[in-house]
This record gives structure tokens, C-alpha cells and sequence, in this order.
């Protein structure tokens, strides 16, 4: 019996998926390393507009050792933002290969639209920092908020019937 490929919207990632068709085999752990790769950074190109970040310059930085997260938890991407140089650091961490690995696109698209949100909220954090506030105070806040505009704008693209979203659709 052939397996069923869920077909992404991006040249590299098709032409993988065709190739594995044609073969018959699973893709092999390098193929679908490059396929993940394509996929997050093809969607972070595609919500950038919606974020109103269409001037800000990302880049990648795939690290092959996990991350502790809060409350044992591992991270699977960090953002590290510059706001006033138009800059966005994305750490991305093994846990998302292992996401997409088992077809966690709505999962990965969330994590995405979330780490994005940081640069709307980095100024905050700075102005915060100069008042007399804990670093755990200050933190709790910035992922509150990140985490609510994340929300908002979760809600508008998946509305979109032609924005990201339209290609891991369930």
C-alpha cells in the first residue's frame, strides 16, 4: 500500500516529495531536514506582511542540541530581536524536525506566528527593564503579550483563504 505525502507548497519541498513518490521509500533523514527547513523558513517569509514586518531581516540558526524550555519543557524556537536594526534571530531547535516529522504543521505555524510577535513586543521589554521589576516579572509580561497579539494575528490569517495558512490546512 502507498503512503499518502501531504504536499507543501514549496518548490524544494514538492520536488522531495515527487522524488519520494517515484522512489516508493521514505525520505531520508537529510531530505526531510531540508524539507523542514524550507517549510518553516517559507513560512515565515509568508507572514511576515501580516505582522507588518516586511522590512525586518531574518535569520535562521538551526541548532542540532535541545533547549531547556519553562517547566521542563523543551523550546523549539527562541527569537532574538533588534527592532531598531530591523533584525530577527531565530534560534530553531530539534523538537520542530520532530514536528514536522509527524505532520504538527498547525503546531509549527502557532510556534512561528509566536516568535515573530517578539519584535512587536522587544521595545516594551526594554522600556520595562529600566524600572525597578524582576527579569521573571518582565518576562511573564512579554510572553503574555507576545502571546495575545500572537492570538489576534492567528486569528486574521487563518480568515485569509489565500494567506499561509491555506497550505497545512487539515
Amino acid at each position: 500500500m502507498k503512503k499518502k505525502t501531504k504536499k507543501l507548497s514549496t518548490k524544494n519541498v514538492d520536488c522531495l516529495i515527487k522524488a519520494q513518490e517515484i522512489v516508493g521509500k521514505e525520505m531520508n533523514e537529510t531530505g526531510m531536514q531540508i524539507a523542514c527547513q524550507d517549510f518553516v523558513k517559507k513560512l515565515f517569509d509568508d507572514c511576515l506582511n501580516y505582522l507588518l514586518l516586511d522590512f525586518v531581516k531574518v535569520s535562521f540558526n538551526w541548532v542540532d542540541r535541545p533547549a531547556p524550555g519553562q517547566n521542563g519543557g523543551q523550546v523549539t524556537m527562541k527569537a532574538v530581536s533588534s527592532p531598531s536594526y530591523h533584525r530577527l534571530d531565530i534560534n530553531i531547535y530539534p523538537p520542530i524536525m520532530d514536528m514536522y516529522k509527524d505532520k504538527e504543521y498547525d503546531e509549527i505555524f502557532d510556534i512561528v506566528v509566536h516568535e515573530l510577535s517578539h519584535i512587536h513586543t522587544e521595545k516594551m521589554r526594554s522600556l520595562a527593564s529600566e524600572r525597578f521589576t524582576t527579569p521573571l516579572e518582565l518576562n511573564n509580561e512579554n510572553e503574555h503579550l507576545t502571546e495575545l497579539i500572537a492570538e489576534y494575528i492567528r486569528l486574521i490569517i487563518r480568515a485569509d483563504s489565500k494567506g499561509p495558512y491555506k497550505d497545512i490546512k487539515k
